[in-house]
């Protein structure tokens, strides 16, 4: 079953089939207009379709978007978050990371700064 907002906004600038789960009510309940990101209404599409297709996923994922990285996972990735959710969700990946960020900062500047992929081999969780 999905969600959806009680918003008389046009279709195409809501988020896409947000799922009926925690962090689907969740992604509902949150003032995003009191983040960096702004009301969902001026999400660029793009945001908004990589929301959907994470929120949906049964596989961890989570978007980080914009210069304060800010954070948006789906269920599946709460087990890897343990202690920091539910306080990460919709908040700058840098200061719930701080504890890692030696490793995760170089691997974002190389996706957000040169246009490169990146990853590891083992968690470094």
């Amino acid at each position: 079953m999905l969600l959806n907002p009680d918003t008389p906004e046009e279709p195409d600038r809501r988020l896409p089939g947000i799922p009926d789960s925690e962090i689907g009510r969740r992604m509902v309940a949150t003032d995003w207009a009191s983040t960096p990101l702004g009301p969902v209404d001026g999400w660029p599409r793009s945001l908004r379709i990589a929301v959907g297709i994470c929120l949906n996923s049964r596989f961890p994922m989570f978007v980080w978007w914009g210069d304060a990285l800010v954070n948006i996972y789906n269920d599946a990735y709460i087990p890897v978050l343990g202690k920091k959710h539910p306080g990460a969700f919709g908040q700058p990946a840098r200061q719930w990371w701080s504890d890692i960020w030696d490793v995760l900062g170089s691997q974002v500047e190389e996706v957000m700064v040169h246009g490169r992929p990146t990853g590891t081999s083992a968690p470094c969780w």
